[in-house]
């Protein structure tokens, strides 16, 4: 039984380093300007914290994330110490957030079939309308736009599936 346990734990763990090591990678590093030779050592650490911590941890990209933040602002604090932190280090608005979204939209799109990825990149990313992503397809208007409907629901279906 305890065998069992550990397994999953160290599943959750594994998965949870190769899906997120990246995104905390690109955290500490633009968001916190951590030096690169810094960054792994604190990545590892936030891990190692998950490993101590995983029973209470809800959602792993979230308590990751958080985590990261304050491994970073603690980073910088040890480094100057008794200094205020920048603000700019502090403001919730950073690029940090478009990263983030563009990740989860990476996610998504994974999980449409190979058209509606196609389309829907073309609709919402490139910022075509039906009329040009039909003339792209030799197609008619009306069906890019029912194909955009089903493209959405598809995706609405495939983010309800998501854990």
């Amino acid at each position: 039984m305890l065998k069992d346990f550990d397994a999953a734990l160290t599943d959750r763990v594994a998965d949870s380093y190769e899906a997120y090591y990246d995104l905390l990678r690109f955290i500490a590093r633009r968001r916190f300007r951590i030096p690169a030779p810094d960054i792994q050592p604190l990545i590892h650490d936030v891990f190692v914290s998950f490993m101590r911590h995983e029973k209470v941890i809800g959602e792993d990209r979230r308590w990751l994330i958080a985590a990261i933040g304050n491994a970073c602002r603690n980073y910088w604090r040890n480094i100057r110490p008794g200094q205020q932190l920048d603000n700019e280090l502090l403001d919730p608005r950073t690029p940090v957030d478009e990263v983030l979204a563009r990740h989860d939209v990476a996610l998504l799109f994974a999980k449409l079939p190979v058209a509606c990825r196609s389309i829907l990149r073309l609709r919402y990313v490139e910022g075509l309308n039906p009329r040009e992503i039909a003339a792209r397809y030799g197609t008619s208007p009306g069906y890019i736009r029912l194909k955009v409907h089903r493209c959405l629901a598809a995706a609405r279906r495939a983010l309800g599936e998501r854990s």
